[in-house]
């Protein structure tokens, strides 16, 4: 060992990034299990090829956890702004109704 050098080993990292276009999916749920077993073949070929444990390799499929927990969150909230909305133009109504109705009296 050289002075200085860390007593560790080197590390390896090996990087991948799924790009997938999304327009025309019809079923979300199975595109997702597709790309689950997807990258779990992935990290484990890639520990294969590594020489390492499969569980050192990072979970991709938290993140693509996160991207589908993501994306249901920002339909959620898409769908309660538009109830929001509507009772906004309810209370709207209510209150010119109320009105109408003291007007007549």
């Amino acid at each position: 060992m050289r002075l200085g050098a860390s007593p560790k080993k080197a590390y390896k990292y090996l990087i991948s990034l799924v790009d997938i276009n999304l327009s025309g999916v019809v079923d979300i749920d199975t595109l997702n299990e597709d790309l689950i077993t997807m990258t779990t073949r992935g990290k484990q070929a890639a520990a294969a090829r590594l020489g390492v444990s499969s569980k050192i390799i990072l979970p991709v499929d938290n993140i693509i956890l996160a991207e589908e927990l993501e994306r249901e969150s920002k339909e959620k909230d898409d769908i309660i702004e538009a109830k929001d909305t509507i009772i906004d133009e309810q209370a709207k109504e209510i209150a010119e109704l109320k009105k109408r109705l003291g007007e007549d009296e």
